[in-house]
């Protein structure tokens, strides 16, 4: 697991990769056929260039990694068995001698505590993804979203798709439409609009008494009904409608437009 001290990226994984698969992209092909490796791709180059990427992450980040669980594997495949649209044959060979990991209880709890998402997803995502990204495959979307639907957060998480080879590189007009989705989505939020209807019932308020709401005077709200406002002086006395105290609690709407850092939004 652990690389050597003299490992040098250029020479010793991404040269020599490309040389091993360009002998035998066979081998290369069937990497790709394993169900449990999965790896993006359209054509020959993407296939190599997935798999030396992996390689090049797995060499940059090993180290670090280890560094916090203090030398510990990370990850566990002893009880392992490779699948895949393969000869059983191979699979066999692969099965025998495939290099085998035991997770360290301690690796495994601080996978969980810092490193596994929980699905609970307070505030909307909208995540734009590539269907051939070889830095994050897209399998981690599917995963993601398998969590936010066991966490009854569905309706906080919309997820696109684009078909095409690449990590980042979203071109401009979609980094825009995605931006406006972003946008739309937020003023389209319940909760938006019901902060929308207090602060606009609030400036009617204000607006009937000078700039002054008088406690106990009911006014027209967008919540529906009347609603009884605080006064707003030197000293506010409190609201006695609690959505409107609510409405002065700390907290924001903070709707996110991740993967590939596309855009992000605030409510106010």
């Amino acid at each position: 697991m652990h690389l050597p001290a003299d490992l040098n990226v250029e020479t010793d994984i991404i040269q020599a990769a490309a040389v091993a698969m360009g002998a035998r992209p066979d081998l290369a092909f069937a990497l790709s056929q394993i169900t449990q490796t999965p790896i993006p791709f359209a054509n020959g180059d993407e296939l190599g260039g997935s798999i030396i990427q992996a390689l090049v992450l797995q060499a940059i980040e090993l180290g670090d990694i280890l560094e916090r669980t203090h030398g510990q594997s990370f990850f566990g495949n002893s009880n392992t068995v490779y699948t895949g649209a393969l000869p059983q044959p191979l699979l066999d060979d692969i099965n025998a001698r495939v290099a085998r990991f035991e997770i360290a209880p301690s690796a495994a709890a601080m996978m969980r505590r810092f490193y596994e998402p929980t699905g609970r997803l307070p505030i909307p995502l909208l995540a734009y993804h590539a269907l051939r990204d070889p830095v994050v495959p897209v399998f981690h979307e599917y995963v993601y979203r398998d969590l936010v639907q066991s966490a009854g957060q569905s309706a906080h998480l919309i997820q696109r798709f684009e078909d095409r080879y690449g990590h980042t590189g979203f071109p401009p007009s979609q980094m825009i439409a995605a931006f406006e989705e972003l946008v739309q989505w937020v003023n389209s939020h319940p909760r938006r609009a019901e902060r929308k209807g207090e602060l606009t019932a609030r400036r009617w308020a204000s607006r009937q008494r000078g700039g002054r709401a008088v406690v106990g005077r009911p006014g027209p709200s967008l919540l529906g009904g009347a609603s009884t406002f605080g006064r707003r002086s030197g000293n506010s006395t409190p609201t006695s409608d609690p959505r409107l105290r609510k409405s002065r609690a700390p907290g924001r709407f903070l709707p996110l437009c991740a993967a590939s850092s596309i855009g992000r939004a605030t409510d106010s």
